[in-house]
């Protein structure tokens, strides 16, 4: 079946500048607020699949032979019963997903993916476990984490396709129905759910989805703290002989001012009108250069501790806040104090979430280190 294309990318980027723009003119605060809900907005829709995600967490993998018409989860492996061949190397497969592509480079060389053709099929196929097989519709398929292809033709046309293949171990989330007296999966229209995925991808994202979760939580906990930042009155307040104090009246909360006693150095470094352009070169050299630089040190491709990911975990993290910043700063006319009073604020919550989720980061960083280890050696060989 055709797939539709989605709106075109100027469009899309013509609806958010109008947006930006105008609200940069109704109000000094709109701005950030938009920009904030449109991040919660983004964390929350983009959840493919996210009826899916919930329900295999829930629902019991139930045996083939005993299964009972309802909502079912299933485990096994995809047996053909008819073939296709996707379009991009001909290579046979039950369903796949396909994208034609021209990549096109604007006056500032920014590239961007202008797409020429669209396509998605499926046939129907068997789902076979230790205790037997059943057939599995391919109308309202939901296909995630599929393996991937990528490729230039030499045209230089770019070719991205993904595919089910035979004998692929998934784990499918559907209804089980009698149809024509036989058992089947088809979708559940009550839960609005008919998805599978290879069941590595899912045990992986089962594995690491606190983490992420937690990293959603953090993100915007960071993006209304800095918005309250904003809409506080912040000041310093000198004091000769050890440095000063930090002032900050947050009035939609209290009127009365809270005061951090700082060094004469930070004090220097909160009124610097450059802090924020050092910041974001300070995340990119300790989050990028460093761990390459020390790799011997780290042990990037050992077994990593904790305090060892806290010299340069934060900053990687710290990366996308800190643009986001620069961006918000060249829209809103802020002082400095207040940008680098953010900066420092957004750091200390990246912080914060890494050595709360320190374990889990460890875990992660050492298993995509295995899993890269594994690839190397399997092409030495």
């Amino acid at each position: 079946m055709q797939k539709k294309l989605p709106l075109p990318l100027p469009l899309i980027k013509l609806i958010v500048a109008v947006l930006l723009i105008g609200s940069f003119f109704v109000s000094s605060w709109l701005l950030p607020v938009i920009i904030m809900g449109a991040i919660i907005v983004a964390i929350v829709l983009n959840n493919k699949g996210g009826t899916y995600l919930k329900l295999q967490k829930k629902l019991p993998t139930s045996d083939i032979r005993t299964l009972q018409e309802g909502l079912v989860e299933i485990r096994g492996r995809v047996q053909k019963l008819e073939v296709l061949h996707a379009p991009a190397d001909n290579r046979e497969c039950v369903a796949y997903t396909y994208r034609k592509y021209r990549e096109t480079r604007d006056s500032e060389g920014n590239v961007s993916k202008k797409t020429i053709e669209t396509d998605e099929q499926g046939v129907p196929f068997m789902l076979q476990d230790s205790t037997g097989s059943i057939e599995v519709s391919a109308t309202d398929l939901g296909l995630l984490w599929l393996p991937e292809k990528d490729f230039k033709d030499e045209q230089k046309i770019g070719h991205h396709q993904t595919f089910l293949r035979h004998n692929d171990e998934v784990l499918l989330v559907g209804e089980a129905k009698k149809v024509d007296g036989k058992m089947m999966m088809i979708k559940s229209e009550e839960h609005d759910v008919f998805h599978l995925s290879p069941v590595k991808k899912l045990e992986h994202w089962n594995y690491f989805r606190p983490l992420v979760n937690s990293l959603k939580v953090f993100t915007v906990l960071a993006v209304l703290l800095s918005i309250a930042l904003t809409q506080s009155n912040i000041f310093i307040q000198s004091n000769d002989v050890s440095g000063g104090y930090l002032g900050i009246a947050v009035d939609f909360i209290s009127p009365q001012a809270w005061y951090l006693p700082l060094p004469d150095w930070f004090i220097h470094v909160l009124i610097f009108e450059g802090t924020s352009f050092f910041a974001l070169f300070g995340a990119l050299l300790c989050g990028l250069l460093i761990p390459v630089i020390l790799s011997p040190i780290l042990k990037l491709f050992g077994r990593y501790t904790w305090v060892q990911m806290l010299f340069w975990v934060p900053f990687i993290l710290s990366m996308p806040l800190f643009f986001g910043d620069l961006f918000v700063f060249w829209m809103v006319n802020l002082s400095p104090i207040y940008q680098n009073t953010i900066i420092v604020a957004q750091f200390l919550m990246v912080f914060i979430c890494c050595v709360w989720n320190r374990h889990l980061i460890t875990e992660y960083i050492d298993k995509l280190s295995e899993e890269k280890l594994s690839k190397f050696k399997k092409r030495k060989r």
